[in-house]
C-alpha cells in the first residue's frame, strides 16, 4: 500500500525536479490521465484541501536545504504567501504539502510548509491507486499531490 513519505528530500532529488516551462504543456497533452486523476478524488471523496498538483520547482536548492512556504503580512494589504529555501531543524513543525511519487510508488513530500494538511490517514486505497495510476502511465515527474486544509486556502491562494 502507498503511504506519505513526509521527511526532507535531498537537495539532489529536488534539483533533478523539472522547471515549469518543461512541464507547462503537461496538462494538454496529458489531458485523459488528469481527467482520470480527477476522477478519482471524487471516486474517494478525498479532504477539499487535497488537488492534482504539476510538479515543478522554481529554482535549485543549496545542500541541505529545503523550500518552504511562508505567509508574510504586508503592511495595509494583506498575508501574502512566499517561498524560500532554508535549513531545517530537527525540531521544525514543518510538513509536506507537494509531492511526487517516488520509485518506490509511495509519495514523497517535495515542498514544506507549517501549514496544516488533511489527515490521509483514512485515504489509504487513494493514496495506492493514485500512486499506481502516476506509476504505470510513467507520470512520476509530471503530477503529484498538493494538501493543503481548507481554512488555509481560505487565508492565502497558492500561486504556483
Amino acid at each position: 500500500m502507498a503511504s506519505l513519505i513526509d521527511d526532507f528530500v535531498p537537495s539532489m532529488t529536488y534539483n533533478s525536479l523539472p522547471v515549469i516551462s518543461q512541464v507547462a504543456e503537461a496538462p494538454e497533452l496529458y489531458a485523459r490521465d488528469l481527467q482520470d486523476l480527477h476522477e478519482l478524488l471524487q471516486k474517494h471523496h478525498v479532504p477539499r484541501g487535497v488537488s492534482i498538483r504539476l510538479i515543478h520547482k522554481h529554482f535549485d536548492t543549496a545542500d541541505n536545504k529545503v523550500m518552504v512556504f511562508d505567509r508574510v503580512t504586508i503592511p495595509g494589504l494583506r498575508v501574502a504567501q512566499i517561498m524560500k529555501p532554508i535549513v531545517p531543524t530537527e525540531n521544525s513543525q514543518l510538513r509536506g504539502i507537494h509531492f511526487f511519487v517516488g520509485e518506490n510508488a509511495s509519495l514523497q513530500s517535495y515542498e514544506y510548509s507549517n501549514y496544516e494538511v488533511p489527515d490521509m490517514n483514512n485515504y489509504g486505497s487513494f493514496l495506492a491507486e493514485f500512486c499506481t495510476i502516476i506509476s504505470e502511465r510513467r507520470l512520476q515527474r509530471t503530477f503529484g499531490l498538493k494538501l493543503q486544509c481548507p481554512n488555509e486556502l481560505d487565508r492565502v491562494r497558492d500561486r504556483c
